[in-house]
């Protein structure tokens, strides 16, 4: 256990209050003697959150260490759990002692203690003794038979159920492990990376499971999609342009058009190479000073399908 011996200030702020205190304790000696509860008013002084990280000089089982007051006061916490559970041991130990000495002093008192009435545990007693004394040896044989026998199979079912335990954890590691691959190949084939559509997708799969039902996850991965995608197209049609202008930001906007442009080409495309004596397509990119200019140019390449 790490006890701190003694604490000194590193930092100018913090040696000048511990300065200021002494001057102010020495000032206080030299003029009337003020209560004693007023003195230590007086130094009580409530730390801010940036005097947290004030270093100061630590003295920790005889080695010398530079921590800032919060982990001092960390240090200071492990110490206090660390010295609780330390008594709790010493209670605890100190009760078993008290116990068996009372066992030994006095076993009738212990008997009672421990809900045993000591004049049947005599009896008891004294009637097995007896028992075992009518006994011939093969009588006692057997019965030493059966005692071990029964305690072995005792042991043998212990063993068992050990084994089983083992088996059966080893079976839940493989099937959580084999489950996690297959949510994990789910959601990159549904192109799923949000933590919350994720764990959609185990819940669904969990409930499913307490339910007695089959649900893989390919098909919980592919239903949480479909209600996800869903949602989003509800949204949108009940928003007006603007506001979809303005929920997609500048980036999407520009990605959406890039992608228009490259459909609208690629279609023009495919028909010149289809029309006898079509002229090959230009592969200049062109470029939009403004949404205007990119709406007239998308016009125009439309009438132009159309004739």
């Amino acid at each position: 256990m790490q006890e701190i011996e003694s604490v000194t200030p590193t930092n100018e702020t913090a040696t000048n209050e511990v300065a200021s205190t002494e001057s102010d304790i020495q000032e206080q000696s030299g003029a009337e003697k003020a209560p004693v509860k007023e003195v230590k008013a007086a130094q009580i002084r409530r730390l801010a959150e940036g005097d947290l990280d004030a270093v100061v000089t630590v003295k920790v089982n005889g080695e010398t260490k530079e921590l800032t007051v919060r982990e001092v006061m960390k240090l200071n916490q492990l110490e206090n759990a660390s010295q609780a559970k330390m008594r709790e041991a010493s209670e605890l130990k100190s009760q078993v002692q008290q116990i068996m000495k009372l066992a030994k002093s006095d076993p009738k008192a212990f008997l009672r203690q421990t809900g045993i009435d000591p004049y049947d545990f005599a009896e008891s007693t004294l009637a097995e003794k007896f028992e075992l004394m009518q006994m011939s040896p093969e009588q006692k044989e057997l019965m030493d038979l059966k005692s071990y026998k029964k305690s072995q199979e005792q042991r043998e079912k212990e063993d068992l159920d050990a084994q089983e335990k083992h088996h059966m954890s080893r079976l839940e590691s493989q099937e959580m492990e084999t489950l996690d691959q297959e949510i994990g190949s789910a959601l990159q084939e549904h192109g799923i990376s949000d933590k919350y559509l994720a764990s959609q997708v185990a819940a669904r799969m969990l409930s499913a499971s307490r339910q007695n039902k089959t649900l893989t996850a390919k098909q919980a991965a592919a239903s949480v999609k479909q209600e996800y995608d869903s949602s989003i197209l509800n949204v949108l049609s009940k928003m007006d342009a603007e506001a979809i202008h303005k929920a997609l930001g500048k980036d999407k906007l520009k990605l959406l058009r890039e992608f228009d442009v490259k459909r609208v080409s690629g279609n023009q495309t495919s028909q010149q190479s289809q029309s006898p004596g079509a002229k090959p397509a230009s592969t200049v990119k062109k470029t939009f000073n403004n949404e205007h200019e990119w709406r007239e140019h998308l016009s125009k390449m439309q009438a132009n399908l159309r004739d």
